[in-house]
């Protein structure tokens, strides 16, 4: 995408094997951004409801002067911001007592939550059927 725009016609040229995030001033990280989303709208095309899986990483917040520790989606900037802001639930897949579990309960260190009035602060095993509900 930036190699299509006239600064960066000869990116690849001049620059071998580096990514558009090495661009200055962090100008390369719209270009992710706007390929991320691109490929995300496709994926949605493709499937009445679609699931994006990912990691989670750990990350530290100031709460009341404190720093408070999380676990929040494991991408990049406002990619991560953007994908949560646009999905309808937000699951935190996890094992316990040899049972896959799904919350969506937002309490604690885990960032998750619902749109969908039957998820918001559930926790229960993974079973598609109490997800998707007609």
């Amino acid at each position: 995408m930036y190699q299509n725009t006239p600064m960066g016609k000869n990116f690849d040229k001049d620059n071998k094997g580096l990514s558009v995030l090495t661009l200055p001033n962090g100008a390369g990280y719209m270009y992710l951004r706007m390929a991320f989303k691109k490929w995300v709208e496709r994926l949605n095309t493709l499937a009445d409801h679609v699931i994006l899986v990912g990691h989670l990483k750990e990350a530290k917040i100031e709460k009341k002067g404190k720093e408070v520790a999380y676990k929040d989606l494991d991408l990049t900037g406002k990619i991560r911001n953007i994908t949560c802001a646009n999905a309808d639930a937000i699951g935190y897949v996890f094992r316990e007592n040899d049972t896959t579990m799904i919350s969506f309960d937002s309490l604690g260190d885990i960032q998750a939550g619902s749109r969908c009035d039957h998820l918001k602060g559930q926790t229960f095993p993974l079973e598609w059927d109490k997800i998707f509900i007609d």
